[in-house]
Parts: C-alpha cells; structure tokens; sequence
C-alpha cells in the first residue's frame, strides 16, 4: 500500500513452477486511508484529534509506561518517545516537526496498538 499509494490499482502475480511453466493473473485491489486501525487491545488507547495540525493526545487507561512509535506510510521510523507516563489518563504527542501526511502510530504498553493518524 505505501508503494501504490491510494486509489485503486491493478496487481499482477506471475508464478512459475519447477518445471518452467508459468501462469499470470491480474487483481484489481483499494489502498484506502483509515482514520482509525483498531486491535483487540485498542479499546482502551484513543488519539485525537484526528486529522490534526500535529499536535494530538493520547487517551489511555493503562497505568503502565508506553513507547510510542510513529512511521510514515513507507514504514521508517520517523519520531519515538518511550518511558511515556499519562497524567491523568492523557498525553501530548507533538508531530508538528513532521511534514504534513498519513502516519502509522504504534503504542506499545505490553500489549500492541496500531493507529492511523493524519497530520
């Protein structure tokens, strides 16, 4: 998806077996932005606001310390804080240094969480 970009693109898989003989087929696949990737453990993380102008908090309800890692949609590592600590149940996340886009946010407090942000 970070390759194609989003809209809607034609997929190509060519396989060929041992014996040289090959066969090709052609899917048609979405690559859509997602205001909101959900795990099972994401019930108790929020972000907002999303989209913002870069600064965003994180609403969790775990008392343990989180990492947060943020990608770009290419999948580099692009800002991290670990050791975060939420006062009472919020933190500030500042992503105003980033260039203005979609970012994967992962959390990381035992258990993972991916969010799509938009910044």
């Amino acid at each position: 998806p970070a390759q194609a970009g989003i809209g809607t693109h034609s997929i190509t898989y060519t396989v060929t077996d041992a014996n040289n003989c090959s066969s090709e087929n052609t899917i048609s696949t979405i690559v859509d932005v997602c205001s909101m990737l959900t795990t099972p453990f994401a019930t108790s993380n929020m972000v907002f606001p999303n989209p913002s102008e870069g600064i965003f908090f994180l609403n969790s309800s775990s008392s343990e310390n989180t990492t947060v890692r943020v990608f770009d949609m290419q999948g580099r590592l692009v800002w991290m804080q670990a050791n975060i600590t939420a006062r009472n149940g919020r933190t500030e996340i500042d992503l105003r240094q980033l260039n203005q886009g979609t970012y994967m946010l992962e959390l990381n407090a035992g258990l993972k969480t991916i969010i799509s942000i938009q910044h």
